[in-house]
């Protein structure tokens, strides 16, 4: 009965638990209420104000849009672009309509006058919308412009401001209503607050005192468990209090009695046990270590005996083990399979196994004994074995005892007869050329040097012949890559039967042949065989059910006139075979110094133009360009020069076609534009009057589509005006891509740059690229001007092109003039302006500017040291 009126810790844990419980709900029911009249405040409010508000800023952007559509409109003049745009205008009117009339239904009830007067509002300016759609369907987009500038601009404003004030109200209301709801709601949050925080005082004041008291008595406890744990105490534990740790201190005390009564009879009995386990343990570990060492040992052992077994068991070779006497008495399953023979059949054959298949008993011996003096015999072993041949290797070893007495044979049996055949394959395929099995370039190289060996030592002659089929790309690119090996294919069988047996016929590479000749002593059988070999290809090759013409063109190179080498043989006969592929194909060449030093020239050329814009070697000279008229100077055409130093000063037609065809113009090009366009603004900068300069730009540059951007970067960066700058072009831009350089032409003419057709008349001369590109000037080629005052077709031409030319509004321009005869003649035919020697060669910017700028108040005439005279353009 005691025990049950106590408080127990589970009670006072129980009653404080169920206090903070109590508190806590009301605490979670007082702020549910809170929140839930702040929700209704504000749903309240959402639905009354905010959403309206949100219905009115979509109808305000919405008509925002419409009238953006309708300016735009009248400004196209694309049909499909104002059909796209009265599209989407119509759709937008529809959508606007009917969130307006969804806005208007809900406004009726609120503001009839306002949901009238925006009703109102929308349908005189719909009614001048459906105007503008009318006009600009019938493409009338003045009338449409005028409708919208001045009959629906003010409607418009009318709706929006209508729109506006009815968002503003509706804002205004919305702001009024959410500062009471957040007024209410603020006071109710302050009242929650005061009760929570007076809650969670008495809560944490409860748990405080609890939780002192219950630590203060399981720390004592706690602290004498420790001390009894290390053995540093033996006082009883001091129990106060009427709860479960009170119990739980007496029960503390009495097993502290009891484990220091155990712990005296187990020091005792542990004491004992330790010394009888301590001599068992020595006793145990000596016998371990003798039989783990014998084990291993013998695992060890077996393991090598298996590994071995196991190795030769299975090795890729033929192992045999011989006794001294040549008995067998080990042969590995390779061996069986290798000879095709069982283990009683291997005695009768063993001679035959080793030292071959025409070998008997006193060769395998004289091998034996070969092993027991040297120590290894060895050789390769071949035969035929089911029809087949096959090469094998055969190494005997000697085995040997403790005494170093042969004990055993040791026969190796390898079969390299795949080895073998592939080393044939491989030095094939390194000498030969797989597709028409003809001797490569190595293997040609080799005889080459042995023919010119011959010939050094004999005094003849060795002809080295360099063939190169026509037109071999068109027939691999047209018909594919199968269709033109066939070709080759039939050529090499050609170029074989029409040469000697003793002459060497190799593929060079791709669609290149080589016929080497030698032992020859006269020039004439090489032409012979030449024309022979033109001759084999005269008839038309049937690959494929095609009937394909292809011709050779032959260069020609001779030991010891024009080379002493291999390597200069070959490739002065390719030089040949070009000069033959320059004469018109389907020929033959002989080496000619003078092609060679043209050749090589050029190669030099290229080598040092590829760094002349590094090497700052370029040079812009201007030739002036004067007008008929008042005979003054109105600007200049740049002309490139390079001024090199190996070669001098070089006018383009010396290395024009070079940097074409090394893709070098591109950035010379842009160089060029740079250089032109900076010039001019110091003549523009020197001389306050419009002047305009011309460059020549190659249709290689129109290939990459960034020259737009040099030619504007080149007028930003110099910040010239509109039409000072010229480029020229020729008609073989125009004949490939047309609509391509049309759009990068017109693309230029937007910049203010003026465009010329330049040589007019060399080329097609077709009108219809008068027509279709933006051309402003067309000049006329320097062949139609030299004889203008004695050849009646060149003045008739000429009257021709100009009288064309202004028919079409365009600038005519002379180039090459050289005589005042000339002048008065392109004069009275009423061209505009002219350039050439009459005027002044090209000279470079500081000589131009002085020969002609500062003197540009007068009218032009030549320079002292410009005098007339024929010579090029450039």
């Amino acid at each position: 009965m005691r025990r049950s009126r106590r408080l127990t810790i589970s009670r006072q844990l129980t009653l404080g638990f169920g206090a903070v419980g109590l508190l806590v709900l009301a605490l979670v029911v007082l702020g549910e209420l809170v929140v839930r009249d702040a929700a209704e405040r504000l749903e309240t409010t959402l639905n009354q104000q905010v959403r309206p508000l949100a219905n009115l800023n979509r109808l305000q952007a919405r008509i925002n849009r419409i009238r953006v559509i309708e300016i735009e409109i009248p400004k196209l003049t694309d049909y499909f672009g104002v059909t796209s745009h009265v599209a989407q205008l119509s759709a937008e009117m529809t959508d606007f309509s009917s969130e307006l009339a969804a806005r208007t239904a809900r406004l009726v009830a609120e503001d009839e006058l306002a949901a009238r007067r925006l009703s109102e509002s929308w349908a005189r300016y719909r009614s001048d919308l459906l105007k503008v759609i009318d006009r600009a369907e019938a493409m009338n987009l003045t009338e449409a412009e005028r409708i919208s500038m001045f009959e629906s601009a003010a409607r418009f404003r009318w709706l929006s401001d209508t729109l506006r004030q009815l968002a503003e109200d509706t804002e205004a209301h919305a702001s009024e209503d959410f500062e009471r709801a957040l007024s209410e709601h603020q006071s109710q949050r302050r009242i929650l607050l005061g009760i929570s925080g007076v809650g969670l005082i008495i809560i944490a004041l409860l748990v405080f005192l609890q939780a002192r008291s219950l630590s203060s008595r399981i720390s004592r406890l706690g602290a004498a468990a420790r001390e009894m744990a290390e053995n540093r105490t033996d006082r009883p534990l001091l129990a106060t209090g009427r709860d479960e740790l009170t119990d739980l201190a007496n029960a503390f005390n009495v097993m502290q009695e009891k484990v220091h009564a155990r712990e005296g009879s187990l020091r005792e009995a542990n004491a004992r046990m330790e010394d009888r386990v301590d001599e068992r343990t020595r006793e145990l570990n000596e016998s371990n270590i003798l039989l783990r060492r014998e084990i291993d040992e013998r695992q060890f052992a077996e393991s090598r005996l298996r590994l071995v077994s196991e190795a030769i068991q299975h090795s890729p070779v033929g192992v045999m083990i011989l006794a001294v006497d040549g008995d067998i008495e080990y042969a590995n399953a390779t061996l069986h399979e290798m000879t095709g023979l069982t283990s009683s059949a291997l005695r009768p054959h063993l001679a035959e196994i080793v030292c071959g298949q025409s070998c008997g008993a006193r060769e395998l011996e004289d091998a034996l004994n070969a092993v027991r003096r040297t120590g290894e015999w060895q050789a390769n072993v071949e035969g035929r074995r089911n029809d087949r041949a096959y090469c094998q290797h055969v190494r005997i070893s000697p085995v040997t005892g403790n005494d170093q007495c042969v004990t055993h044979f040791l026969v190796v049996y390898e079969d390299i007869t795949l080895r073998r055949e592939q080393e044939q394959q491989i030095l094939h395929q390194a000498q030969y050329d797989n597709l028409t099995h003809l001797p490569n370039r190595l293997l040609a190289m080799d005889r080459l040097g042995q023919a010119i060996a011959v010939a050094n030592r004999d005094g003849g002659q060795v002809v080295v012949m360099f063939i190169d089929l026509d037109d071999f790309k068109k027939v691999n690119d047209s018909l594919g890559h199968g269709t033109g090996d066939s070709l080759l294919v039939e050529a090499a069988t050609r170029l074989v039967a029409t040469t000697r047996a003793e002459d060497t016929v190799a593929r060079q590479g791709g669609d290149e042949f080589l016929v080497i000749l030698g032992n020859l002593h006269a020039s004439g059988d090489t032409q012979m065989l030449a024309m022979k070999i033109i001759g084999a290809f005269a008839p038309p090759f049937l690959i494929e059910q095609h009937e394909l013409f292809v011709s050779p063109s032959i260069g020609i190179a001779v030991y010891p006139t024009d080379g002493d080498s291999p390597s200069t043989l070959l490739r002065n006969a390719d030089v040949a075979m070009y000069e033959a592929k320059d004469s018109g194909r389907n020929t033959f060449r002989f080496f000619n110094q003078d092609v060679h030093d043209h050749s090589v020239r050029r190669l030099s050329m290229e080598h040092r133009l590829r760094n002349a814009l590094a090497h700052d070697e370029l040079r812009l000279f201007y030739q002036p360009l004067v007008e008929v008229a008042t005979r003054r100077v109105i600007g200049a055409e740049a002309l490139l020069r390079w001024e090199s130093p190996d070669f001098g000063l070089l006018a383009p037609d010396s290395f024009i076609h070079i940097a074409e065809q090394t893709g070098l113009i591109v950035d010379i090009g842009d160089w060029v534009i740079q250089t032109a366009c900076g010039e001019l603004r110091k003549w523009l900068n020197r001389h306050d009057q419009p002047m305009q300069m011309a460059v020549n730009v190659s249709p290689r540059q129109f290939r990459d589509n960034r020259i737009t951007e040099t030619i504007r970067n080149g007028l930003d960066r110099h910040r010239l005006p509109r039409g000072a700058l010229q480029i020229e072009v020729t008609e073989g831009l125009l004949i490939r891509n047309r609509s391509e350089v049309l759009e990068i032409l017109l693309a230029i003419q937007a910049l203010g740059v003026r465009i010329a057709m330049d040589d007019f008349g060399t080329g097609y001369s077709s009108l219809s690229y008068l027509k279709r590109f933006p051309f402003h000037t067309l000049k006329i080629d320097r062949e139609f001007i030299r004889d203008l005052a004695d050849d009646s077709d060149d003045h008739a031409l000429v009257a021709a092109a100009i009288r064309m030319g202004k028919s079409l509004g365009l600038r005519l321009v002379a180039e090459g003039v050289e005589s005042e005869e000339q002048l008065r003649i392109l004069a009275n035919l009423g061209c505009d302006s002219i350039q050439g020697y009459l005027i002044g060669k090209p000279v470079p910017g500081e000589d131009f500017v002085h020969s002609w700028l500062d003197r540009a108040e007068r009218p032009a005439s030549p320079p002292q040291d410009a005098a007339p005279a024929a010579g090029p353009r450039h």
